[in-house]
């Protein structure tokens, strides 16, 4: 039995809010449903950076998958008000709730123009993860922003370009074209349509790519 390691953010997680998805509608599980003759092992930490991912690899590496999936880069490319020493350090302060409050608008994204992780610290952890593992590590491109999304990040789409750039010196599955109407009103996390349409993507990829490992669901 042929064995697939995935790593996501949120993304492969299901939501309640702002609209629902369910566990078995995402594109993990519909992996896991519709394809019985393969072992699938997923690791999904909520609001994690390249960073988090690659602190789980010698764990999950153990798993000896012929394949991983990765899906991470919205949380490390997304425009903030602080970085997270920053925000850290804030939060010791008296009357911090109100400070950050106050910081935490679009007007100061846009001045400061910050992120948890900086292009070339985001290379380096992609490049780590990709040499981790002994067989072909394909990584999910970051969705495209909207413009609602960009009003409410100011520079979220040109972010999402570069990092996706780095992205795709490696395997790469493409989501430029992706529709927003599988995205959530939150403008980031997946719907079930969104959850579908990534999922039969990434089928179509690996199909051509690995026809080894026999991916057509019985």
């Amino acid at each position: 039995m042929k064995k697939i390691l995935i790593f996501t953010d949120s993304l492969g997680l299901p939501r309640a809010y702002p609209e629902v998805t369910l566990f078995e509608e995402t594109w993990p599980e519909l992996f896991r449903r519709n394809y019985p003759q393969l072992e699938l092992h997923k690791v999904c930490l909520g609001g994690a950076t390249t960073k988090e991912i690659l602190g789980q690899i010698d764990y999950h590496k153990l798993f000896n998958p012929d394949l991983v999936i990765v899906q991470v880069g919205i949380v490390d490319c997304a425009p903030r008000f602080l970085t997270r020493k920053e925000l850290l350090f804030m939060r010791l302060l008296p009357f911090s709730k109100y400070i950050l409050k106050s910081l935490n608008n679009k007007n100061v994204k846009r001045i400061r123009g910050v992120t948890y992780t900086s292009k070339k610290q985001f290379k380096s952890n992609i490049e780590k993860i990709n040499k981790s593992f002994d067989c072909k590590v394909v990584f999910i491109g970051i969705l495209p922003a909207s413009f609602h999304y960009e009003n409410q990040l100011p520079g979220v789409i040109k972010n999402i370009t570069d990092y996706n750039h780095l992205l795709s010196q490696y395997e790469f599955l493409d989501t430029n074209g992706f529709p927003q109407e599988g995205i959530m009103s939150d403008y980031h996390h997946l719907n079930p349509l969104g959850n579908q349409i990534l999922f039969e993507s990434l089928k179509t990829k690996l199909n051509i790519l690995y026809p080894q490992l026999n991916y057509n669901s019985e």
